[in-house]
């Protein structure tokens, strides 16, 4: 179902149960309505007090701002943190809590809860029974139900006037949201969601390019390379180009924020990278490692890649390096550009990550007219960047993107529930494995490269459940062979492939992968691009799934 804006803040001001002021800041009155759902348990979120606190000052009287309670299921202590939360609030103390709450995220137990209401002074006894008896639950679950309703998934999420922003925003994104609702004149013509009008030119002379140079449908991404959610939209803006195969070209522009120190450095080392035809490679060994941006691991990065190293360290420094990049951020700030990742799709703005579902819906717009895009999807776009370890259809109308490490303990409940789903959807579901070892296990990268070769075989499932039966401890070589030998493998082929460490890259190219998309425990999974993390009940991916083949008849 389509909303309009006026709708969805419509929905959302009646989202505004009697009593929310516990949970406001700012007057009625004001006309910016900022509603954020959020996560106590969510690392992202704790990041954004102290951004509302400077927005509300920078804007008196002007914004309302609204804390709903989205708790994700992954995170089990979040349900009774934000009970305890409105508790607090019944004394007067909501802020209070939510600031202690985020400021000891990891100790979110019973005792925990009680003794900060201690520190708070609260009456105790009465904050107590409040939560042992879940009194405020059905409030914490209707802000849930309206979550869902309103398709959040993931925290924080904001809704400023009813434009939606989703992630970890930055004081610059969030003003500029509220400059636009604001009516404040911008630099540009943004395109509205109807396509009125449209940025008419960005000068793309000497920008990187992916995908086809006379492709119908433009994207020119403003980015920094030290920004995470600019990593996010990596595997995404992948997709894009190989699912739209000869439709869309990718064009990169230099966005370095003033925020993240390294960041011109390493935009530095992606033109001097470029200049010998490897800016690619540099751009995404740069996002592969975000925090060891420093000089001496450049320099061996570019010794990795092949480069000249003298011509590299001289490019790297040299003033025609900077004023590219700054001839980039001039006309980006020109352009109204606040924060990063921020796309330009034929000239339409779009700011922030975007999933590649959401992608997917305004290229399609961007198609209308011409002739049908590649039918080349999810599915395919896996295979084409690794070893095709699957099961089910290709062609399905759904695909699971499953990242595991076949040595954790979860790994086993995991493939039950992944059995489960595609049980109830027969035929419907298509699941494809990518490799997640985890460092806490040493012989991770081991056994997932020995699955890979078993998969050469044309035997991965085979492995793959004698792997997951396998006790608690390390898996040596040797019992490797012995469960190759009882999945009818050729023993030959696979102590080669094992011993010449053959799959070793198609391993790390999904570590790689994984680390790009903040994935840093397993399992997790992609349906159809929407993220699940963690062993969830299979009802919880049947309202996914539901809604997905819902949104797939409705077209």
């Amino acid at each position: 179902m389509l909303f309009s804006i006026q709708s969805l803040v419509v929905g959302l001001m009646l989202a505004l149960q009697p009593g929310i002021s516990v949970t406001q800041k700012g007057p009625d009155t004001a006309p910016i309505t900022i509603v954020e759902f959020s996560d106590f348990e969510c690392p992202y979120c704790a990041t954004i007090p102290p951004i509302v606190a400077q927005l509300l000052d920078q804007y008196p009287d002007q914004i309302r701002f609204v804390f709903k309670h989205s708790p994700l299921p992954m995170h089990k202590n979040a349900p009774l943190a934000h009970e305890a939360a409105l508790a607090a609030g019944l004394q007067g103390k909501f802020w209070e809590m939510h600031d202690l709450l985020f400021a000891k995220q990891k100790q979110l137990s019973m005792s925990d809860l009680v003794g900060y209401a201690e520190q708070l002074h609260l009456d105790v006894a009465a904050f107590t029974a409040g939560i042992t008896d879940h009194r405020f639950k059905p409030i914490v679950d209707q802000d849930v139900l309206e979550a869902r309703a309103f398709g959040v998934n993931a925290t924080p999420t904001f809704f400023v006037n009813g434009q939606r922003y989703s992630g970890a925003a930055t004081l610059a994104t969030l003003k500029g949201l509220v400059d636009r609702a604001l009516g404040k004149p911008s630099a540009i013509a943004v395109a509205t969601a109807s396509g009125a009008q449209r940025v008419s030119h960005i000068n793309t002379d000497g920008a990187p390019l992916r995908g086809a140079a006379d492709a119908p449908v433009t994207i020119v991404e403003f980015s920094d390379l030290q920004c995470p959610f600019c990593a996010r939209s990596i595997p995404v803006m992948e997709w894009v180009v190989t699912a739209y195969d000869g439709r869309v070209k990718w064009l990169f522009k230099h966005f370095p924020l003033n925020i993240h120190p390294n960041a011109m450095l390493a935009h530095q080392a992606a033109v001097a990278a470029g200049e010998q035809g490897k800016f690619w490679a540099m751009h995404d060994a740069l996002f592969a490692d975000q925090k060891n941006v420093k000089r001496e691991a450049l320099l061996a990065t570019a010794q990795r890649l092949g480069l000249d190293a003298a011509r590299f360290a001289a490019d790297l420094d040299s003033a025609r390096t900077r004023s590219r990049i700054e001839n980039d951020r001039r006309e980006g700030t020109a352009l109204g550009i606040t924060g990063t990742p921020t796309f330009f799709i034929n000239g339409r703005q779009i700011v922030g990550y975007k999933t590649h579902e959401e992608m997917k819906a305004i290229i399609q717009q961007e198609l209308i007219g011409r002739p049908a895009p590649s039918a080349l999807d999810e599915t395919a776009a896996a295979a084409a960047i690794g070893p095709v370890t699957g099961k089910g259809d290709p062609n399905s109308p759904l695909t699971m993107v499953w990242y595991s490490d076949l040595r954790s303990p979860l790994t086993r409940k995991a493939s039950d529930l992944v059995n489960q789903v595609m049980a109830a959807y027969p035929g419907l579901m298509h699941v494809v494995v990518k490799h997640r070892p985890l460092e806490s296990h040493p012989d991770g990268q081991l056994v997932h490269e020995a699955a890979v070769a078993a998969a050469a075989q044309g035997k991965f499932w085979e492995l793959h459940d004698l792997i997951l039966a396998e006790p608690a401890g390390v898996v040596t070589r040797d019992r490797l062979i012995d469960l190759a030998k009882r999945a009818k493998l050729d023993e030959a082929a696979f102590v080669k492939d094992l011993d010449a460490r053959t799959y070793r890259a198609a391993v790390e190219r999904d570590l790689e992968e994984a680390q790009r998309r903040a994935i840093r425990g397993t399992p997790v999974f992609f349906v159809n691009g929407q993220r699940v993390d963690g062993i969830q009940p299979l009802s919880y991916f049947k309202r996914i799934i539901d809604e997905e083949l819902r949104r797939r008849t409705d077209k």
